[in-house]
Order: C-alpha cells, then sequence, then structure tokens
C-alpha cells in the first residue's frame, strides 16, 4: 500500500491539463487514479475495466427518503466502463484523461434519476444482492466531507480520519488539511513503481512540479 497526497496545487494541474473539460475535484483525482491503475496492471487492450463510484442519493427527488430522522445509508454504485484500450486511448495523455471524465460523468448523472436508482435496488433484491466481478474494478469513494478529521475524543482534532485499511479495489479520497485530498492506493511493488509513474507524467503540466 502507499498513500499519495495531493495538494492543491496537483489538483490545479489535473484541471490544466483537462482544460476544455470543466471537472469537480472528485472527478478529476478518479479519473487520473482509474486512468493511471489501468496503465500500471498493463491490461491487454480488450480487457473491460470498471470505475465505480459510491454516490448519494438523498438529495434525489420522487425517492420519498426523509429529510430528517433516518440516519441509514442512502446511496447506489453507479460504473463507468471502458476497455483498457479505449480507457488509455487518445492523441494525447490529456485527451484519454478527459474521456475519463466523461465516462465518470455519465455514471454519475445515473444516480441523479430517481428511475434509475428505483431500477438498481429492485437489481439487487431480484438477484440476491450479488457482488460486482472485482476483475479490473476500482471503487472510488469521496470521504473529504464525511466529517472524521473533526472528530475529537478528548485529545483534539485528529491527525487523520478516514479508512483504517485499503483494498485492491477500492481507495477512497480523505482531506488531510490545508486542502490536501489523501489518497490510500494498493498494487502489486511493480505495478505501484508504474502507477506512480503515471501519475507524474499525467501531473507534468508546464509551470508545475508535484512532489507526490
Amino acid at each position: 500500500m502507499r498513500t499519495f497526497t495531493f495538494r492543491p496545487a496537483d489538483i490545479a494541474a489535473i484541471k490544466r491539463r483537462l482544460r476544455s473539460t470543466a471537472c469537480t475535484t472528485f472527478e478529476a483525482v478518479a479519473a487520473l487514479l482509474w486512468r493511471a491503475r489501468t496503465a500500471a496492471l498493463e491490461l491487454p487492450p480488450g480487457d473491460t475495466t470498471r470505475l465505480i463510484v459510491v454516490a448519494g442519493v438523498r438529495g434525489v427527488r420522487d425517492l420519498g427518503i426523509p429529510a430528517a430522522g433516518y440516519y441509514g445509508n442512502a446511496c447506489v454504485f453507479p460504473a463507468a466502463v471502458a476497455s483498457a484500450g479505449a480507457l488509455l486511448a487518445g492523441t494525447s495523455s490529456s485527451s484519454s484523461l478527459a474521456g475519463a471524465v466523461e465516462l465518470l460523468r455519465e455514471a454519475k448523472k445515473n444516480a441523479a434519476s430517481a428511475e434509475y436508482v428505483r431500477s438498481a435496488v429492485d437489481t439487487l433484491v431480484l438477484r440476491g444482492r450479488p457482488r460486482p466481478p472485482l476483475a479490473n474494478l476500482l471503487l472510488v469513494a469521496d470521504n473529504r466531507r464525511a466529517g472524521y478529521h473533526r472528530v475529537d475524543l478528548g485529545w483534539g482534532q485528529p491527525v487523520y480520519g478516514g479508512p483504517a485499511a485499503a483494498s485492491f479495489v477500492s481507495s477512497y479520497l480523505v482531506a488531510v488539511g490545508n486542502g490536501d485530498v489523501s489518497v490510500a492506493v494498493v498494487l502489486p511493488r511493480r505495478a505501484m513503481d508504474r502507477f506512480a509513474a503515471e501519475l507524474q507524467e499525467l501531473l507534468h503540466v508546464k509551470g508545475h512540479h508535484s512532489r507526490l
């Protein structure tokens, strides 16, 4: 496992690379992780790769979720899907990264539909809540606003507030102060070296030097 910390300047560099595609910080970092991970694992071009995101649906109209008094989970897991070859293709790394952002955005858009959410829930129940296939899968969740980093158990604010462990198929965006975003990644050692190199290449834009 290795933890990568993206400073505000790093995130700004990603967005500059995506200058023709406006995106959120989550979209930029998640697409970056997906593309870099796919390249690092050296997947055959024809292999299908999936990026699953955790999307909250409390604000989706017509679902009937109480605005107050309900504290359980209310989320779905839409997926962006592409072949490894298509995800890495493009005239430049910028264009392929922009393509990943667009796929992610389309997946997120599904989660804003009450029809999609109901269909997803019905499908899970009818199929006995099957787990998604783990091959070439990456799940990314945004924990920056969960508030873990503000929990005070009696000896001040924590140095870190987020998942205690990472897995091969999941990564979480965690706020670590000063606008920095920390992400833990699990990969085989050689793939991790390639992953780090991919990140450096994708973060390399004029006037910016990353210290990941």
